[in-house]
């Protein structure tokens, strides 16, 4: 059993692990993951304040600017082929506990349903997902249950940023999900991506 976790390991600290990085600010899970042996094949952010960093930091990776715009034909374009990981932490504004906001019926926090599509489409071996910890009783049920009927199993913690040596809780809700089978129908219970029927 070591060695099977080892070699996991071993794969995973491979760099033709290929990441996918949506609402990817200056790059916080990129620089993470990379040290973990990924490599950051394109970013997706649209506060072009943030491009000039990405771009310094990792040269020639594009970027794109509009995750609802974006698609698997989009990044061939670029001659990216299969994505193993993508990651990102949707925006939070419409589903915080600072405000009584629509949650993930929201313009902002409802780009959550474009971050599934590209999940869909893209069929990546895994999916990591941050966000507030008020997802836990604003959408992390829909999350979960977009993630299961596109064949995902996903596992979820809160994490205080306190766990790890800030001086500071600022609880976060982390996902990460693995592939376990290629959908064939949808459920009575899964929303079809491209009509948004159930």
């Amino acid at each position: 059993m070591g060695g099977d976790c080892e070699n996991d390991t071993q794969r995973m600290l491979n760099p033709s692990v290929k990441l996918l990085d949506l609402f990817s600010g200056i790059g916080g899970f990129s620089i993470g993951l990379e040290k973990a042996g990924m490599q950051t094949v394109a970013f997706c952010e649209n506060d072009k304040r943030a491009w000039p960093i990405l771009q310094r930091n990792w040269p020639g990776v594009p970027i794109f600017n509009d995750i609802r715009n974006l698609t698997g034909k989009e990044l061939e374009q670029y001659g990216i082929g299969k994505i193993d990981v993508i990651c990102g932490g949707f925006p939070c504004q419409d589903i915080s506990a600072a405000w009584a906001g629509p949650g993930l019926a929201g313009v902002r926090s409802g780009l959550w349903f474009e971050f599934a599509r590209l999940i869909g489409e893209l069929r990546p071996k895994y999916v990591i997902i941050e966000n507030v910890a008020n997802l836990r009783k604003r959408g992390l049920g829909i999350v979960l249950q977009d993630l299961a009927c596109m064949g995902f199993h996903a596992d979820w913690a809160i994490i205080p940023a306190s766990a790890v040596g800030a001086p500071h809780q600022r609880d976060r809700l982390w996902i990460v999900a693995h592939r376990e089978w290629e959908p064939v129908v949808f459920s009575d219970n899964c929303v079809d991506p491209d009509t948004g029927d159930e």
